[in-house]
C-alpha cells in the first residue's frame, strides 16, 4: 500500500495533525459552551441542616459569573470567571470571583476554592467550595445545581 519513501512524507503530517489534534481540546470548548448560564438549586454547609437557595450564573465573558447563596443571609459573590480544573477531564471547573456582597461570612466565602464538576444526570452541577471559617477552620459547602430553564 505505502512504500517508504510515501511514509516518509506521510509521517510528520500526521505528527503534526496529532499535535493540533491534542493543543486544543475540543471537548473543553464544547463543555464550556454548555456550562454557560443559569444554575439554580440548593447547598449545605457541613454541620448544618438547613439548605440554602443557591443560583450560579455562569458568563461568556471575563468576570461575567455570578454566585448567590440565600440563607439566614444573603451573600452575593460577583465578578467572577471559571476555568477548567488542571490535570482533570472537561467535567470540571474552578471557580473565582472578586466581589463579595453580604457580610462577614460572605467576605470569607469569596477566598473559597470553589469547584464545580459535571452532575451524575444531565443537565446538573455539582458545586463544592472550601472556606475560611470564622474560627479559623475550614468550612465546605456543597450542593446540586440545574440548569434553568
Amino acid at each position: 500500500m505505502f512504500n517508504n519513501a510515501s511514509k516518509v512524507r506521510v509521517l510528520p503530517l500526521l505528527l503534526a495533525a496529532a499535535f493540533a489534534c491534542g493543543a486544543s481540546n475540543p471537548l473543553a470548548a464544547a463543555a464550556a459552551r454548555e456550562l454557560n448560564g443559569q444554575w439554580i438549586g440548593s447547598s449545605l454547609l457541613d454541620g448544618q441542616h438547613e439548605t440554602a437557595k443557591t443560583t450560579l450564573e455562569l458568563g461568556t465573558d471575563d468576570e461575567g459569573t455570578t454566585l448567590r447563596i440565600e440563607s439566614r443571609t444573603t451573600c452575593t459573590l460577583k465578578r467572577g470567571n471559571y476555568a477548567p480544573l488542571q490535570g482533570e477531564d472537561a467535567q470540571a471547573w474552578t471557580l473565582t470571583f472578586k466581589a463579595a456582597n453580604g457580610g462577614e461570612a460572605c467576605d470569607r466565602l469569596v477566598q473559597g476554592k470553589f469547584v464545580v464538576r459535571a452532575g451524575g444526570t444531565a443537565r446538573t452541577l455539582d458545586f463544592d467550595v472550601v472556606y475560611p471559617g470564622r474560627d479559623g477552620t475550614s468550612n465546605h459547602r456543597h450542593g446540586r445545581l440545574s440548569r434553568y430553564p
